[in-house]
């Protein structure tokens, strides 16, 4: 493993992007087995039928970047639709694509207004440097469909949005810093770009931060093993960034960090940096999975048996931070947080659950029942947590 912020502009050698649509970022899943899975797929898929048995797939060489503990931001800009020329800058959260300063995400809709004229001027940066990359001449104004032409003209910088009041749980370094926004992704022309590109585009007067403050790490996953030696280092690497935030370091505090996110590196042998193949790492994603052998879960044989792994499930899936960002969605999307609001909550957890623990519902066998079980212990929190509100003593 090599820690870099090396800014040495990269040379389009191989593929390595790809197309998405929607311009709300992509939930990161924590279980490689997903990740290899979509690996395995991918390379068969573009893998030629003429050879048989096909060639097997090399190892994947993946960047690693600090993830952050804020709530998810993003700032979305438009190719100029009005006769004056304007450019929309669109702030969105996870699970809003139209932030407002009325219906807004911590102020950071409030934020972008006041930096409309900065942030347009980081995105022509980001513009050009595109234009540098992909060895593209200024394009030519030509009619095209309005479909095409705002998914073409749209690009999204996302990121994180830090600091004071944002979150109060779990402490990490970066909860004090003044707030700011940093990008951690990239999406140009309906195609995720890979960051260490763009190392260097950031406007930190303004509170335009990058991720790349916190540096890279490198390693190689190997599909050949499961991704395993992978996932040991993954590992370590987290446990430092448990200890000491790289990011919060380079901002001049110190405090534990969240995690790791890791995605496809620059030129990684034909692979996109393709949200299927992203991952994260952080310490909830391993809580509970210490009885694991060679990565396999026991499957259960009987009933009883069934019933127990079903509460063991429940009980490792609800964590803390979990249904703590349950609570923070219902307020994400202006819900009320009384008894009418407990059925958007539990939705939320059990949806969550199923998407990140997907592996472990099918090993195990699971059927229905962990629904039941996840729902029960949700309630049970969403009712202290409304206990809690009455008393003064909710998270915000």
């Amino acid at each position: 493993m090599t820690e870099t912020t090396s800014n040495t502009a990269p040379t389009m050698d191989t593929p390595t992007t790809a197309t998405t649509t929607s311009t709300l970022y992509p939930k990161i899943l924590g279980d490689i087995r997903t990740t290899i899975r979509n690996l395995e797929k991918h390379h068969r898929q573009h893998t030629s039928t003429t050879t048989f048995p096909p060639a097997p797939l090399n190892p994947i060489r993946m960047t690693g970047t600090n993830k952050l503990h804020g709530t998810h931001a993003d700032i979305r800009t438009h190719r100029p639709r009005a006769r004056d020329g304007s450019v929309a800058v669109v702030p969105q959260s996870r699970n809003n694509p139209h932030l407002t300063p009325a219906r807004d995400n911590f102020d950071f809709a409030r934020f972008c207004a006041d930096r409309h004229a900065r942030i347009l001027m980081l995105a022509d940066s980001i513009r050009r440097r595109w234009e540098e990359l992909h060895h593209r001449e200024e394009e030519e104004e030509e009619e095209e469909e309005e479909e095409e032409e705002e998914e073409e003209g749209v690009m999204v910088l996302a990121g994180e949005w830090i600091g004071v009041g944002i979150q109060a749980k779990p402490l990490t370094a970066i909860r004090g810093l003044g707030r700011r926004f940093v990008l951690c992704g990239l999406r140009m022309r309906v195609v995720w770009e890979p960051m260490a590109r763009y190392a260097n585009v950031a406007n930190e007067e303004a509170g335009l931060y990058n991720v790349s403050r916190g540096g890279f790490w490198h390693l190689e996953l190997d599909v050949a093993d499961g991704g395993k030696g992978f996932m040991e280092e993954a590992r370590r690497l987290m446990a430092e960034v448990e200890k000491r935030c790289p990011f919060g370091a380079a901002m001049g505090v110190e405090g534990p960090g969240e995690g790791t996110v890791w995605t496809p590196a620059e030129g990684a042998d034909s692979v996109p940096n393709d949200p299927a193949f992203w991952i994260k790492t952080k310490v909830e994603d391993f809580e509970g999975r210490a009885a694991r052998k060679n990565g396999k879960a026991a499957k259960p044989l009987d009933e009883l048996e069934k019933e127990a792994a079903a509460k063991a499930f429940a009980e490792r899936a609800c964590h803390e931070r979990r249904l703590e960002q349950g609570w923070d969605y219902l307020r994400e999307v202006h819900v009320e947080r009384d008894m009418k609001g407990m059925q958007m909550f539990l939705s939320w957890v059990a949806g969550d659950v199923e998407v990140e623990e997907k592996e472990d519902i099918a090993e195990l066998k699971l059927g229905k029942r962990w629904r039941i079980l996840v729902s029960r212990t949700a309630r049970e929190c969403y009712l202290g947590q409304l206990k809690e509100h009455a008393d003064g003593n909710a998270l915000d």
